[in-house]
C-alpha cells in the first residue's frame, strides 16, 4: 500500500524579523488548504534580530510549525540541519521572504509521484519573475549558463526551491558539504549521479522591492562557478567508473 504523502517544509531565516511572522502564518494557511499532513520547520541561522523570538511565540501557538537555532551562518548549512530533522516523507524549501508562489508545492505534489526530484525554474514556459533589474537577470541566467555548462544541459535552472523524497535526502546530506548558496548545485550533483528522476515545473517569483538583497555578488558567483566545476568533475568521474 502506498504511503500518505506528508511534507516538510524548511524555512532557513536568517534575520527576516520584518517578514517571518507574514511568511509563516500564510504557509500555514495555504498548506492547510492542501489537506495534507506536514509540518514547518523554521532554520534559523546565525540571526542577530528578533526571528527566533518571533518564531517561538508562534510555535506556541501553532504545534505544526517547528523551529531550531544554530550559530552557524550559510543558507546551506540551514537546510542541511533543517533535511536531519525532517519526519515526513517528502521535503521541500520556501524561501524567509516569500518571494516564492507556494503553488510550487501543489504542482509539484502532483509530479512528486512519478519523479524523485521537482525543481522550480524561472525559465520554462508558464514561469514568471517580477523583477525589472537588468543586473539581477543577468547573474540568475548566468547562474543556469554555468550549470548547463559543467552539470547538465537538460535544466535550465538550479538556484529555486525543489521538492525530494526525505529517505533519500537524509542519505545524502551526511556527504553534504556546502555553507551557504552552492548547496543547490551539491544537490542537482547527487540527483543525478544517483540517476533521480528530475523534473522541471514553473514557478513565479515576485522580488521584495524594499528588500536589500543579502546576495554577495563577486563572493557568490565565484562560489558558484567552484562548485559548478567541482561538482561536474565530480559527477564525470563517477560516470567514467559507473
Amino acid at each position: 500500500m502506498a504511503k500518505m504523502q506528508s511534507l516538510t517544509v524548511l524555512i532557513p531565516a536568517y534575520n527576516e524579523e520584518k517578514l517571518i511572522k507574514k511568511t509563516i502564518l500564510s504557509m500555514i494557511q495555504y498548506l492547510n488548504s492542501l489537506r495534507i499532513k506536514f509540518e514547518i520547520i523554521v532554520c534559523i541561522n546565525d540571526s542577530t534580530d528578533e526571528t527566533e523570538e518571533i518564531v517561538m511565540q508562534l510555535s506556541k501557538k501553532y504545534k505544526k510549525l517547528k523551529y531550531f537555532s544554530i550559530n552557524d551562518k550559510g543558507f546551506g548549512i540551514a537546510l542541511r540541519k533543517g533535511i536531519e530533522r525532517s519526519t515526513k516523507n517528502l521535503i521541500t524549501y520556501m524561501p524567509a521572504d516569500d518571494e516564492a508562489d507556494k503553488d510550487f508545492i501543489r504542482n509539484a505534489l502532483k509530479h512528486i509521484k512519478n519523479y524523485d526530484v521537482i525543481c522550480g525554474s524561472r525559465y520554462i514556459k508558464g514561469a514568471h519573475q517580477s523583477t525589472t533589474k537588468t543586473f539581477r537577470k543577468f547573474l540568475s541566467i548566468s547562474y543556469a549558463k554555468i550549470i548547463q555548462l559543467f552539470l547538465s544541459k537538460e535544466f535550465t535552472e538550479f538556484g529555486t526551491i525543489k521538492m525530494f523524497r526525505t529517505d533519500w535526502a537524509k542519505k545524502v546530506v551526511k556527504e553534504c558539504k556546502s555553507v551557504h548558496w552552492e548547496f543547490q548545485v551539491e544537490m542537482l550533483y547527487f540527483a543525478l549521479r544517483d540517476k533521480k528522476r528530475i523534473k522541471e515545473i514553473p514557478i513565479n517569483v515576485i522580488y521584495q522591492t524594499e528588500r536589500e538583497s543579502k546576495v554577495n555578488v563577486i563572493a557568490d558567483v565565484f562560489s558558484l562557478f567552484k562548485s559548478a566545476l567541482k561538482y561536474g568533475i565530480k559527477l564525470r568521474i563517477h560516470q567514467l567508473l559507473h
